[in-house]
């Protein structure tokens, strides 16, 4: 740990990803960026708990109560929650290209104070995410930095949302608080190579369906976005404990 810039977390949700995930674990733990991983398997049915029990106590493990996939929302509420971090990075577990240069534009704009929100802008784009932006006028990315601090309020509804999460985190903070960083060279996967066709259509027919009531939900509230630190502080889950 470098006694000179805040404490960092990084939270891996982990789902059905044995090809790739030991490496982004091992590219985490490499770097001088990284003082803890958090990796929260979400119901995964193939190795990709094995995969992670493998690195022992380089990690913080969290393994579901159930063999259940809650999706990648609640698997993030989980991970802020348990993280130890002052800043918490979010990074998918299916990426192929993650380097330290990724990690270091993420955390930088939170390091310096110059943001309180740093969303990861891949090249391209899958078709869901080209659909979500031009949709929301907002980014769709899972790479993404807080500060814990910050989301701790906000766990419980964002668990409550799967393929919206994005669009809740987007809601979170002004336009002028948040920095977009280019992670040139950023690759995973897409939903195709990691399922069937079937599978992945249905994905994202759910996914658009999700993110569209979500989007509406937001505009009978009030003609605009919701700004979610206006909403009172939901209770506490008992069993989660979150606040």
């Amino acid at each position: 740990m470098n006694e000179l810039r805040p404490f960092t977390s990084v939270i891996v949700p982990v789902h059905n990803v044995q090809k790739t995930v030991a490496k982004v674990v091992s590219t985490l733990l490499a770097s001088d960026l990284v003082d803890e991983v958090v990796c929260v398997d979400d119901g995964s049915t193939d190795d990709s708990l094995s995969i992670l029990r493998s690195f022992g106590r380089k990690i913080v493990l969290i393994e579901p109560v159930l063999t259940q996939h809650r999706g990648t929302a609640g698997a993030i509420a989980e991970g802020v929650w348990k993280a130890n971090g002052t800043i918490v990075v979010f990074v998918d577990a299916g990426l192929t290209t993650l380097s330290e240069d990724h990690l270091r534009a993420l955390v930088e704009p939170l390091d310096r104070g110059a943001a309180r929100a740093v969303l990861g802008s891949p090249a391209g784009g899958s078709i869901f995410s080209v659909f979500v932006a031009r949709l929301t006028g907002s980014r769709f990315t899972r790479e993404r930095a807080y500060l814990r601090a910050d989301l701790l309020r906000h766990l419980l509804p964002m668990a409550r949302t799967e393929f919206s999460v994005e669009v809740y985190l987007n809601g979170l903070f002004k336009k002028e608080e948040v920095t977009v960083v280019p992670l040139a060279g950023l690759q995973r996967p897409g939903r195709q190579a990691r399922h069937a066709r079937l599978g992945a259509a249905r994905e994202y027919l759910g996914g658009a369906v999700e993110v569209t009531t979500a989007i509406f939900r937001r505009s009978l509230v009030r003609h605009g976005p919701v700004d979610p630190r206006s909403r009172a502080t939901p209770r506490r889950s008992h069993r989660h404990g979150w606040p």
